[in-house]
């Protein structure tokens, strides 16, 4: 009951039984009254309380981070995964002794050609240079690096950190991140290197070997190389990998070398793997390589087959990089 219609209307309908005091109908008439004023009063106040926001919502500012650079969307046509695109320009006291390539990123060590080409196996391993990865489009975040300093190098300006180990890196126009560490104190040494990294087309790195036949549920997505080795893959069904040598028992981990199979001319030994994995090998004499061809499943890739791409493949000299190709 809040205004005094609905007073008159209870007491209309217990007339019969009560006594009208007057003095309650005007104390409910004053209340009432009251409580109409009470509601115009909140009507005004709250709508000026809301023009009061609106005038002062335009005011408001809004502190916000400084802009991060978009990152660029991988277009498809960038390069496909075992693709390569990493080099070194012409005349550099540089040369790459190792690279691969696998989906979303390429990597290569460069080493400074007085160690990559010392006698002794253990001396090329000395970090006389950088190690370079290159982020496919769109898969590299930026932002710890733009905390560096800005620089320039011969035809291009690149971002490098103070802090160890020595980064640097930039942004090239296809949309690949290019960054290049190297060892604790040797920022010069890192940024020696970088002047000199050049990126080309992508192609599959050269190897040793060549393919005339592959199983059509194959598909080649990964290809690497280091000094007379170089391996390719096609997902976790196949792996095609030649090295120098002419000892086929000193590749396969100390495990009896079974009798060799005449394979287009060239002797080749098979053997599977343990009963709990169903993998096989094949391994090729070719010259001065040793080319291993590894299924994962038999039941994927069975021996047949491994056998039917030997006879299709071409081999080139391990020892000779020069002699390399294209393995497509």
């Amino acid at each position: 009951m809040t205004t005094v219609s609905d007073l008159r209307r209870a007491l209309d309908d217990h007339s019969a039984d009560a006594i009208l005091d007057v003095a309650v109908v005007a104390a409910a008439r004053s209340r009432g009254l009251r409580l109409r004023r009470r509601r115009r009063l909140l009507s005004v106040g709250t709508a000026g309380a809301l023009a009061l926001v609106a005038g002062l919502l335009p005011v408001l500012r809004v502190r916000t981070e400084p802009p991060k650079p978009p990152l660029v969307v991988a277009s498809p046509a960038y390069r496909t995964p075992a693709q390569l695109g990493i080099t070194v320009v012409g005349g550099s006291d540089y040369v790459i002794t190792e690279a691969s390539a696998q989906a979303g990123q390429q990597t290569a060590e460069i080493r400074h050609k007085a160690t990559a080409t010392a006698e002794d196996p253990s001396a090329r391993s000395i970090n006389n240079g950088a190690d370079v990865v290159v982020h496919d489009p769109g898969l590299f975040d930026p932002s710890a690096l733009l905390q560096g300093k800005q620089g320039v190098l011969p035809g291009r300006s690149v971002i490098y950190s103070l802090a160890d180990p020595p980064m640097v890196g930039w942004q090239e126009p296809s949309g690949a991140w290019v960054v290049a560490t190297g060892p604790r104190g040797a920022l010069q040494q890192v940024l020696k290197v970088a002047a000199d990294v050049r990126m080309t087309t992508p192609a599959v790195p050269p190897m040793p070997f060549r393919f005339g036949w592959v199983p059509g549920v194959l598909a080649l997505d990964r290809a690497s190389t280091r000094f007379a080795s170089a391996q390719v893959g096609f997902g976790y069904a196949l792996t095609v990998s030649a090295q120098q040598s002419d000892d086929p028992a000193g590749v396969i981990s100390g495990k009896k070398l079974p009798k060799p199979v005449t394979v287009a001319g060239r002797q080749t030994w098979y053997f599977e793997d343990a009963d709990d994995n169903p993998g096989g090998t094949l391994i090729v004499a070719a010259g001065d390589c040793l080319v291993q061809l590894a299924a994962r499943d038999r039941s994927t890739v069975p021996v047949a087959d491994v056998r039917h791409m030997v006879e299709a493949m071409d081999f080139a000299t391990c020892a000779d990089p020069a002699t390399w190709g294209p393995p497509m």
